[in-house]
């Protein structure tokens, strides 16, 4: 995937966890926060991409190594919740309560956000990495073990970009409802929103399972003929947006690097 696709997905999930805590009416973590959690940590992955050698197989110094693994996921997530837990302590907070909650919803954000990059390399082809190396250190043959590869959908994927694009901009929009209509004490409307963005959201991963397993990526021309018939779909503006988007991103990558 690219950091469209991951950053949008992460918003999703963003947006779930924000509307989880208000069906419990306990907000330990702002909105805001939990978008920019949750979208950053969503393409943080792909950081090896502007270190080391990309085309390297190297799960140190080329792309698609340790940091497309769970461990990478987990000691991450758990560094910046520490991080957040020591300055808390230094700044001398009295709500240990709320404040072990709040470190956790922090800790659930990343550590989703981060798992569904991860997952979403999944079922891209194998390429020249010969998949990701999901369970490091895990080892085979000498090598560390790689998985994936699986070759059911491309390097992106305008389908699953538009839809979480549009996603995000319903969940926002009933988010910014239901903080509205709870200010007003009408906390059972805010809760019903609640439910819909979390079940919303949950409904396009199921989506997104089916339309992968019945994609098939058989090489690239294959892969950006279906792509931009997709977008000749969505019509010309669309489209011109799309590829000026891309366009935009790859300029920007390769400046980087």
């Amino acid at each position: 995937m690219t950091p469209p696709e991951n950053l949008f997905i992460g918003f999703s999930l963003g947006n779930i966890i924000y509307s989880i805590q208000t069906f419990f009416k306990k907000i330990h973590v702002s909105y805001i926060v939990i978008i920019i959690l949750s979208g950053l940590f969503a393409i943080f992955p792909d950081i090896d991409s502007f270190f080391g050698n990309y085309a390297s197989k190297n799960v140190f110094t080329g792309h698609r190594g340790i940091t497309h693994s769970l461990l990478f996921v987990c000691v991450v997530s758990i560094c910046i919740t520490l991080l957040l837990h020591m300055i808390n302590r230094a700044l001398n907070k009295a709500d240990r309560a709320g404040h072990k909650s709040t470190l956790m919803v922090i800790f659930i954000t990343l550590f989703l956000a981060g798992i569904s990059h991860v997952l979403l390399d999944l079922p891209q082809p194998s390429s020249i990495w010969g998949g990701i190396p999901v369970f490091f250190p895990l080892s085979s043959n000498g090598e560390y073990a790689r998985m994936g590869g699986f070759s059911k959908i491309g390097w992106y994927d305008y389908a699953i970009q538009w839809l979480y694009i549009c996603l995000f901009a319903i969940s926002f929009l009933l988010i910014i409802a239901s903080k509205v209509l709870k200010k007003y004490n009408f906390d059972s409307a805010a809760t019903c929103i609640a439910v819909a963005v979390i079940l919303i959201n949950l409904s396009s991963y199921i989506w997104t399972w089916n339309y992968i397993n019945r994609s098939n990526y058989v090489n690239g021309n294959q892969w950006n003929t279906v792509q931009n018939q997709y977008l000749d779909d969505l019509g010309p503006i669309i489209k011109a947006i799309t590829l000026k988007s891309k366009e935009c991103f790859l300029a920007i990558f390769h400046k980087v690097r």
